[in-house]
């Protein structure tokens, strides 16, 4: 038949149903395919067809079975055949497994009719379910992000432990160092404390020390006043060496001129000059001289000779009373036991007259009397010079030792500069004294060293000579 020339019989319905029927289980259905099928159908029962619309929709028909199925069209007899077998096969299983799900459904049904299941309480209970695990998944987003905060402060957290570990390292050698300072500063504080304590206990002795008083020993032996261990005086029955009595004079001149000096104060009619056993006294408006010693080769028999000595005596005296009045005028507590007129010295209690320091002969005794009188007030000067440039013993080793005993109990918790400043203020304190004390000492030292070195040398120059005058004398 060619084309576009052979009509489709009206009965041609039947082979149509087949072949749709025969492809009808492979193809999938669309919402095209049905109404495909309803217009060729239409057109086959109206059996009015042209060849080439004919061949334009088997085409149709073929391209599409083609785009549906695995297999292209058209096909063979043989071909159409096994085809045929297989959608008819595949056709069967379908079947089969419809019946098997109809079958499972109708054991559903029975088992809900049986048992009262409902399934709309199921589907609601689902979705409760569902909503619930929406929920939870939500809380479990949160912990996550949470988890992930806390290990990012658990991350940070380790690195601060890491970085209070080396702290705590550094804190820990740091205080091993400084414990082991401050054990060394307490040894050294403590050292210092009993060094401070020590030196307040030689300051508090210095400044008991008398220095005037054990640069001149004044005592007595019998019935002589001594200086130094120089006797001063002489009797009938005793006869001192004059080399002996120029000692003591010129140890009573270095007395008097060294307290004189050590107050600054001046005389106004003499000026006393220490050269040991040859001191003198200058008189002040005339220059003219008065010997504190007398000749030691003259007889004790020529009073006339002894007019210089008396002299010179008779200045001291007037210095020496001079000096007790000033003494007398700034402490009025002091009350010399006796009183200087002119040249003659007495007891305040007694009122008499007195006895004349001058030289005589005949009257040994009186003479020897009124030295010692003189010498006791001299004495009473030197206890008041000692009085009042020594300061009255005081508890400043003590206190000192009690405030560094408070600063080593503060310093206990906290080292303080409490020590520092107490020994610096005792230092302060004994360099002053000290300084004072020294000054007199130098005064009195390089004083005494002349005056030690003129009166020994004279009085072991001539001592064997005097001894032996005065035995010839006595003899006579």
């Amino acid at each position: 038949m060619e084309a576009g020339t052979s009509i489709i019989p009206a009965d041609s319905g039947a082979v149509t149903t087949a072949i749709s029927s025969s492809f009808s289980p492979s193809i999938t259905t669309t919402s095209a395919t049905p109404a495909f099928h309803r217009n060729t159908t239409a057109t086959l029962r109206r059996g009015i067809l042209t060849a080439g619309s004919l061949n334009g929709k088997l085409f149709e028909l073929f391209q599409h079975a083609s785009d549906k199925t695995e297999v292209d069209h058209p096909l063979c007899g043989t071909c159409a055949s096994q085809v045929a077998e297989e959608l008819f096969k595949r056709a069967n299983e379908q079947r089969i497994a419809n019946d098997r799900y109809q079958e499972y459904l109708d054991a559903l049904n029975e088992e809900e009719n049986r048992h009262g299941v409902n399934f709309a309480e199921l589907d609601a209970e689902i979705k409760q379910l569902e909503a619930e695990e929406k929920e939870l998944i939500e809380k479990l987003q949160g912990l996550r992000v949470t988890s992930q905060q806390l290990q990012e402060e658990k991350e940070q957290n380790d690195a601060d432990t890491t970085f209070i570990t080396e702290v705590e390292v550094f804190y820990w050698e740091s205080f091993n160092e400084f414990q082991s300072k401050y054990l060394s500063f307490v040894d050294e504080r403590e050292g210092v404390r009993r060094m401070t304590e020590r030196t307040n206990e030689q300051l508090d002795q210095l400044k008991r020390t008398n220095l005037f008083n054990d640069a001149f020993h004044i005592w007595h032996d019998g019935h002589f006043a001594t200086i130094n261990g120089y006797r001063l005086g002489m009797l009938p029955s005793i006869q001192v060496p004059w080399d002996e009595i120029n000692a003591a004079w010129g140890q009573a001149a270095l007395l008097l001129n060294t307290m004189a000096t050590q107050l600054g104060f001046r005389f106004t009619e003499y000026r006393i000059v220490y050269m040991g056993s040859n001191s003198k006294a200058i008189k002040l408006d005339d220059q003219s001289q008065c010997p504190l010693y007398a000749a030691t080769d003259i007889s004790n028999a020529w009073g006339f000779f002894f007019g210089p000595f008396n002299k010179g005596m008779c200045a001291f005296l007037q210095c020496m009373k001079e000096f007790t009045d000033f003494a007398e005028s700034t402490d009025r507590n002091i009350g010399f036991p006796y009183r200087i007129e002119r040249d003659k010295i007495s007891e305040r209690k007694t009122g008499s007259s007195g006895l004349s320091i001058r030289y005589s002969v005949t009257n040994l005794g009186d003479w020897t009397k009124a030295l010692k009188y003189m010498l006791t007030n001299l004495k009473w000067v030197l206890a008041w010079m000692a009085r009042r440039h020594t300061p009255p013993p005081t508890s400043s080793a003590t206190s000192t030792s009690t405030s560094s005993t408070t600063s080593a109990s503060s310093a206990t918790s906290t080292p303080t500069s409490a020590t520092s400043t107490s020994t610096s203020a005792s230092a302060s304190a004994s360099a002053s004294t000290s300084a004072s004390v020294a000054s007199a000492a130098a005064a009195v030292s390089s004083a005494l060293a002349t005056a030690g070195a003129g009166a020994s040398h004279n009085y072991s120059h001539s001592h064997g000579h005097s001894h032996s005058h005065d035995r010839t004398r006595s003899s006579g």
